[in-house]
């Protein structure tokens, strides 16, 4: 393997190994691992100076504040997944298409889960994120945006597709329907032949947070259409809404 991903390896090696034993030293680590010394300390200095692993007065050493917030941050997209998961099902199971929780990570979309339907020779490219110019999911993010944030992000789109939104006239138009509509659309932006239709998961002050999609081959959802699927969509959002507001799920 290349040096970097060796080290990336190593490093987690360490994490992984501390976090068994809660406390260990550099000489434990360096035999348990069967790794140099000096790759050990390297290494821990590193991810002690992220705040990843923290020094003890032992001069032995712990997993960091970091590694809490990470795994609490985890736990609260479990939590989101958990409460998802039997509405996402329902829905691919009653339509045969594919039904994706994402949520906002830097300028993409992040796909969190995802239930499968019928087989489609498009699935094995899609990936787990997405830039939100081109997903309908995306442009519900985009919706809450600044007009400032917007053109300084839309104007280093690409265009996927002869379809693919890379403007922000064209946002601004995308922006009155979805807003009008409480949905958005993903019609051939991302993936010739492919398409999907998003609902919001909003916050108590109307945010969007996250969000659900069906997506399929464009004419397999047109066939089976658009208004039939975006009803229960909407329906099965609406209740996934009202568990996560009861609970303070975005307050949390």
């Amino acid at each position: 393997m290349g040096e970097n991903i060796k080290t990336i390896v190593q490093a987690f090696q360490i994490i992984e190994h501390i976090s068994n034993h809660r406390v260990m030293g550099i000489s434990e680590l360096s035999k348990a691992l069967d790794m140099p010394k000096a790759t050990i300390f390297r290494t821990i200095k590193t991810l002690e100076n992220l705040d990843v692993i923290q020094q003890n007065d032992d001069a032995t050493y712990t997993l960091g504040y970091k590694m809490l917030v990470y795994s609490q941050n985890v736990d609260v997209a479990s939590q989101l997944i958990t409460l998802a998961k039997p509405l996402m099902k329902r829905i691919a199971d009653n339509f045969g298409e594919t039904v994706n929780l994402g949520i906002p990570y830097k300028t993409e979309v992040l796909f969190i889960h995802s239930e499968v339907g019928e087989f489609y020779t498009l699935q094995p490219q899609l990936a787990r994120t997405s830039p939100m110019y081109c997903s309908g999911i995306g442009k519900l993010f985009l919706v809450d945006m600044t007009d400032s944030e917007v053109k300084t992000y839309i104007s280093t789109a690409k265009k996927r597709t002869i379809h693919t939104l890379t403007t922000f006239q064209q946002f601004e138009q995308e922006k009155a329907k979805i807003i009008r509509e409480g949905y958005a659309l993903d019609e051939e932006e991302y993936e010739y032949g492919l398409s999907c239709m998003a609902i919001p998961i909003k916050d108590k002050a109307g945010q969007t947070r996250a969000a659900l999609s069906i997506s399929g081959p464009t004419s397999r959802l047109k066939f089976k259409g658009y208004e039939t699927l975006l009803e229960q969509l909407k329906a099965e959002v609406k209740t996934l809404n009202q568990q996560l507001l009861a609970i303070d799920y975005f307050e949390s």
